[in-house]
């Protein structure tokens, strides 16, 4: 991609009479019009103030540049949705692995002004060459193997601080009525499934089923990675149960101390109205009308205040009142 293009006798400067933007942001319509800004905006990242475009896209939604073109070309992104233009994932993305491999650029706001002109200046004196100012993405680049080392390392067991003073005969008991609570089945016969907590980063599928098929046939696993939990379910009641008794604080994977309960049964979202489960579900009784002396409630009103100046709470000035 180059920076300068030469239309004629005219030189259009990519950044300054044209923004670095992807095609996604640009839109399919090949002749838009675009507002320019001469220094109308302030960069999101540098602080640096620069010349701003702004344009109808996609399904005619404005966009507008958000970062000066230095930064752009310096992190080879979106001035618009901030995306790598190679690859299309987000810039922080970039920056935290950048930082995990010590190479991070200017945080502080004391130099961080004096960093990006510094940056702006080289990209000057490279000749406005795209491949000049990417000093970021080739660094990322030379560090590919060491982020392959860090993808294989092994991130060990989920270790918790250690508590020094012993537990209080309340604690103590709060916490036995917890543990009670875990280990009783829920009412409902139909809830065969288990709740499996504080699994370590890293385990799958196959680290769990062999320590739940021991006591029966299981159904499925569903793995939750983000919040480091599973459900496993069973395909009988009577080994969920029996897998409970065994394995509640008494199950180690990789290492780790894992929790395993009952599944409790979530609660039913309300239906929409004028359905069949809407009709099954209780009705919440209406709320009284707060309506002056004597004045009747308009056609239509069900509950509530007729109209907004008769709520006393709709300002924030009686939030005692229902």
């Amino acid at each position: 991609m180059a920076i300068v293009a030469s239309l004629g006798e005219d030189a259009v400067t990519l950044g300054e009479s044209f923004p670095i933007i992807c095609e996604s942001c640009l839109g399919p319509n090949p002749y838009v019009r675009m507002l320019k800004g001469v220094m109308g905006k302030e960069c999101k990242i540098s602080g640096r103030p620069f010349t701003s475009f702004r344009w109808q896209g996609q399904h005619k939604r404005w966009k507008e540049t958000c970062i000066s073109p230095e930064v752009a070309r310096e992190k080879n992104v979106c001035q618009s949705c901030v995306n790598d233009l190679e690859y299309g994932v987000p810039f922080h993305v970039r920056d935290q692995v950048m930082a995990a491999l010590g190479k991070e650029g200017a945080v502080s706001d004391v130099n961080k002004e004096f960093w990006w002109h510094n940056k702006k200046q080289e990209q000057e004196d490279d000749g406005g060459a795209a491949g000049g100012g990417l000093s970021t993405y080739d660094q990322l680049r030379d560090s590919v193997e060491q982020l392959r080392e860090f993808a294989a390392l092994d991130p060990g067991p989920v270790l918790r601080p250690r508590r020094d003073t012993p537990l209080t005969p309340e604690e103590q008991e709060r916490l036995r009525q917890r543990r009670l609570a875990e280990l009783r089945p829920p009412e409902d016969k139909s809830i065969s499934s288990l709740f499996v907590g504080s699994i370590p980063p890293g385990a799958s599928d196959r680290d769990l089923r062999p320590y739940f098929q021991e006591y029966g046939p299981v159904k499925k696993i569903t793995l939750d990675t983000a919040k480091m939990s599973a459900y496993v379910t069973y395909e009988r009641r009577a080994d969920a149960e029996q897998a409970c008794r065994a394995l509640h604080a008494n199950l180690n994977i990789k290492g780790s101390r894992v929790r395993v309960m009952w599944a409790r049964k979530r609660t039913r979202a309300a239906a929409p109205p004028g359905t069949a489960a809407a009709a099954e579900q209780p009705q919440r009784p209406a709320k009284r009308p707060h309506l002056p002396p004597g004045v009747a409630p308009p056609p239509g009103a069900r509950c509530g205040h007729a109209y907004p100046s008769t709520n006393p709470d709709s300002l924030g000035a009686r939030p005692d009142l229902d």
